[in-house]
Order: structure tokens, then C-alpha cells, then sequence
């Protein structure tokens, strides 16, 4: 019989990552463990990374390197067996066609407080988060059902039946294209049976869990270490796993030093404080040994202002949206335009600065001449729609046989996405390239200045993308509007890396809630502290 995993209390008088590494390498020693065999699961990737270099760094030379991971990675790192993930685009589709698959009443059943049912993208969206935290909490909506006949609190059992029955078709089609889902490998792997034995897992600040998980690392026993980022003598408020203990910490008081609030009223105030704050430091503190907490957005603009202003670099860690990108807003403008045809959503496509550059220079036009001709022809003749059919009278101000060309020649652009055809995800992922490298036929991908940074990671991320789709099911058959409204879903759903130094400004780390507890700098400012901010 296995026995329970061993707890290591760190403290909290240093930073975690600067107490964790040094215990992790002594108790490897102590165990005479092998480090290959050693897996130490984090939070998040930069604590993930910075927890590498500092092993890196501590540890004997002639040791090979333990694996490190983020929490999402462990199913899949205990498994004795090579799993085959679904990519978000697998999921999307599989949902998409259970869905699709549902009848009316289902539907209704799923969605029934809104006046009319909800699109099948739309409920396929509801459906797969529910389902994710179910799995997330080793459940299921199958298992929901039976305690919902006995417990009448836990809602509508037709609405559960209808989710069980959307649920078996999604995982189906997953199975059908032998992919599993990320959410439910730890449901996966535990119920195999297919677990390593040569492992030993370190848990690293890991408080929060899932039920899944859970189970899955009850079968590791003692080869599993949580290192706990508190002091052994609150050792009551953490569960067998380091986990933390609720009704421990629900009533707790937070006994923070009155000398360490600044109370201000606005962003802006907060983030002079903050900066001031960093005066004081100054003159014991590099830049690198400082970091600012923002878990509020809305302070976010101010501190980065407050620093540029001083002569600092600002690096928010949260990177920045794909969808903000100028390929981004392109995707998502022919979107918006097929649609509906729409006027305005026409003018918006011929007005994006690199559409209008890539159509003029194929038809040998000042790329602000269609932008022209645009506003001319709505002050003629107030178009509701743009369908390729082109008004033309004397005396007016535009060029309609230009227009006709900048029409034709963006529908030659966009081949296949400007058709009702449907097609498979990867003739889609063809349509997006071509699309893109016509707009864009060259891309640095080496570029360090700021804009042409993210402009190269922006490329880099939609390739990912269209490798997904490449990838995909080639049974299941999309039009164009479904397909790049899966994409657009995909490009909100992703972050940029941040931006590398610029220059030799002084940088100064930002981060986000997530980030603030294993930040190791010696020193941490933190804005917005409320409730709303910081649970």
C-alpha cells in the first residue's frame, strides 16, 4: 500500500522559487533519487521557467535535468502511455457537431431562458465549458443526471439528460479521430491504469487542485512531494496534497502590517504611489529585483504611463491579445463583412492600412485611391450592402470601374472564404495561408523593434492555428462563415508573448494576479488591492 505524499513547509519569509529550488536539490540528494526521474509541476509557465534556470544554476554540473511542467501537463506526464491531445480546434468542431446532432428539444432544454434557441456555435461554446469543469472535478454530466433524480437542488434532470447526450457525441467524435480531451486526461490516465513508475512528482505552490487530480496523484502515494509555500506551524490549513483546506482559510485574518497600505482613491494615484514607492527603493534595488502587481486592468495604462514617464521600460508578463494584431484584424474583418455584406464592414476591409497597400499594388493604385472612391459612392448613393454590383451615373465623384476592380481583385484574395462552399478545416487552413501571404509576403521573423516583434509573433501564432486546422477531422465539413468563426474564436482565445527590452531603459516586470505569489524579485508593489481584484 502506497503511503501519503510527504509535505515540505518552505515559510513565506522568502520568495518561493528562492526556497524551493535549494529544498529540491537537497531532497533529491537525501533520497538518492535520479533528477531525470524527478517532475516538478508549477502554476504557470514563467514560474515553470524561472524555476528551471534557477535549477540550472544550483544544481551539480553533471546532473541531468528534471522535468518541468505546468500543472495543465501532468495527466499526460504520468502516463505510461503516448496520449494524443485535441487541440482547441478538434474540440471546437467535436462540440460543433454534437451539437449540430441535437434535436430541437435538446436545444431548448440546454438554452431554455432565452426567448428564442441559442446558435449552434453559441451553445456549443456553454456546453463545453460545463463539461470541462465537470471533468475538471472528475465528473460527468451522465453522473450529474443519476444525482440530480435524487437531489432536486442540483437543477433541471432534462437539462442535464440533454447535456449527457451532447457529451457522448463530443467525446465520440474525439475518439472517433483517437484524440483526448485535455480536460479529462487526468480522468483518462487515472482510470487506465497506465501509470508510471519510475516518477517522483514535486508540487510546487500547487493550492488549488482538481478533483481529477487529486485522484490521479492518490495513486502515486509517497513518490509524491508537495512543497508548501507557508510555515509548518499553519500546516492545518493544507490538505494531504498541500492543497489548500477551505474552511481553514474562509475566517481566516489577514494580518498585513499597517505600514505596508498606501490607501489612494484612482488608478492614477495608485500608480504614482506606486512609483514613488520605487523611488524609495531605488537606492538599494536594480530594476530586475522589482516588481509591480496590477491584478486590476483598469490600473494597467496608468503605471505603464507613470513608468515611461520616469524614464522606465514597462513589461507586462501578461503579453498581448493575437487579436489586436493587424493579420488578426483582418481575419476578423472579413468575417465581419461576409457576414452580412454590409457596407461599412466593406469600407473597414479596403481601409485596413495592409489590405489597402497588397490591393494596390496589384492593381498599380495609390492605396488610398479605393478608400476614396468609397466614400464618394456612399455620398452618391447611401449603399446598405456591397454585393459587386457597382451604381454609375454622370457627373458623379467616384470611379466605379475602379471599384469594380478593388472588388474582384479582393475576391481573388480571399478564394474560398468569399464562397458558400463547404469545405474541410484543412482546405480552410490553404485558404487562410494563401490569404495571408498575399496580403503579407514577407515577414521578419528575426525583428527586435517593438511593432515588428509582435507583428512576427503574430504570424508565428497563426501559423499554429492553421497547423490545427491542417490537423482537424476531415470529415467534419464547414462553410466559410463557420470556419472563420472558429478562427476568430482561436485568435481571441490567444496571447503574445511580451515584447523583449527595448533599448536601455531600466525594465520593470507587471504582472497579473496569477503571477504575484511565485514572482521571485526581492521587492513587490501591488496596485489595486480590492476585493474584485484579488479574490
Amino acid at each position: 500500500m502506497e503511503h501519503a505524499p510527504d509535505r515540505q513547509f518552505l515559510g513565506w519569509d522568502k520568495p518561493f522559487i528562492e526556497c524551493a529550488v535549494p529544498r529540491f536539490i537537497a531532497l533529491v540528494r537525501e533520497r538518492g533519487i535520479d533528477p531525470a526521474q524527478c517532475v516538478l509541476v508549477l502554476p504557470g509557465r514563467r514560474a515553470a521557467r524561472r524555476v528551471e534556470e534557477r535549477i540550472a544554476e544550483l544544481a551539480p554540473l553533471d546532473w541531468p535535468p528534471p522535468r518541468v511542467i505546468t500543472e495543465s501537463a501532468l495527466a499526460g506526464e504520468l502516463s505510461s502511455e503516448r496520449l494524443v491531445f485535441a487541440s482547441a480546434w478538434d474540440r471546437a468542431l467535436a462540440w460543433r457537431e454534437a451539437m449540430r446532432a441535437s434535436s430541437l428539444i435538446e436545444r431548448v432544454k440546454l438554452w431554455s431562458s432565452a426567448p428564442n434557441v441559442m446558435p449552434v456555435n453559441g451553445l456549443a461554446r456553454v456546453c463545453a465549458r460545463t463539461s470541462a469543469q465537470l471533468s475538471a472535478e472528475g465528473t460527468s454530466a451522465a453522473q450529474v443526471v443519476a444525482l440530480a433524480r435524487r437531489d432536486a437542488s442540483l437543477g433541471d434532470v432534462e437539462r442535464w439528460q440533454a447535456l449527457e447526450s451532447a457529451e457522448a457525441r463530443y467525446f465520440a467524435g474525439l475518439a472517433r479521430i483517437g484524440r483526448i480531451d485535455p480536460a479529462r486526461a487526468a480522468l483518462h490516465v487515472a482510470g487506465s491504469g497506465a501509470l508510471r513508475v519510475d516518477v517522483h512528482i514535486f508540487l510546487c505552490a500547487l493550492v488549488d487542485l482538481t478533483q481529477a487530480q487529486r485522484a490521479l496523484l492518490a495513486h502515486f502515494g509517497s513518490r509524491v512531494t508537495s512543497l508548501v509555500f507557508a510555515p509548518a506551524a499553519l500546516a492545518a490549513g493544507f490538505d494531504a496534497q498541500g492543497a489548500l483546506g477551505e474552511s481553514f482559510w474562509a475566517e481566516r485574518n489577514i494580518a498585513i502590517d499597517r505600514a505596508h497600505w498606501r490607501v489612494v482613491d484612482t488608478p492614477d494615484e495608485q500608480a504614482r504611489v506606486a512609483l514613488e514607492r520605487l523611488a524609495e527603493l531605488a537606492p538599494h534595488a536594480r530594476p530586475e529585483q522589482v516588481s509591480i502587481g496590477v491584478p486590476d486592468a483598469d490600473v494597467l495604462p496608468y503605471v505603464e504611463r507613470r513608468l515611461l514617464q520616469a524614464g522606465c521600460e514597462p513589461r507586462w508578463a501578461g503579453g498581448s491579445p493575437l487579436a489586436n494584431t493587424r493579420p488578426a484584424l483582418v481575419i476578423q474583418a472579413v468575417l465581419a463583412w461576409l457576414a452580412e455584406r454590409r457596407f461599412e464592414d466593406f469600407a473597414a476591409l479596403v481601409r485596413h492600412p495592409d489590405l489597402a497597400r497588397a490591393i494596390g499594388s496589384e492593381l498599380a493604385l495609390d492605396p488610398d485611391a479605393p478608400a476614396v472612391d468609397l466614400d464618394a459612392y456612399a455620398a452618391d448613393h447611401v449603399p446598405a450592402r456591397i454585393d459587386g454590383a457597382w451604381l454609375e451615373d454622370e457627373g458623379e465623384r467616384h470611379n466605379a470601374q475602379r471599384l469594380e476592380r478593388v472588388y474582384a481583385t479582393l475576391l481573388q484574395m480571399l478564394g474560398p472564404l468569399a464562397t458558400t462552399e463547404s469545405r474541410t478545416s484543412a482546405a480552410w487552413a490553404d485558404a487562410l495561408a494563401t490569404l495571408l501571404a498575399r496580403v503579407w509576403p514577407e515577414v521578419d521573423l528575426g525583428a527586435r523593434e517593438r511593432t515588428a516583434w509582435l507583428h512576427a509573433r503574430a504570424f508565428e501564432a497563426l501559423a499554429v492555428i492553421v497547423a490545427e486546422l491542417r490537423d482537424a477531422d476531415s470529415a467534419v465539413l464547414l462553410d466559410a462563415r463557420e470556419a472563420l468563426e472558429l478562427i476568430v474564436e482561436r485568435i481571441e482565445a490567444t496571447d503574445l508573448p511580451p515584447a523583449p527590452p527595448q533599448g536601455d531603459k531600466p525594465v520593470i516586470e507587471l504582472f497579473g494576479a496569477l503571477e504575484l505569489t511565485l514572482d521571485d524579485a526581492a521587492e513587490l508593489v501591488v496596485t489595486g488591492f480590492n476585493e474584485g481584484a484579488l479574490p
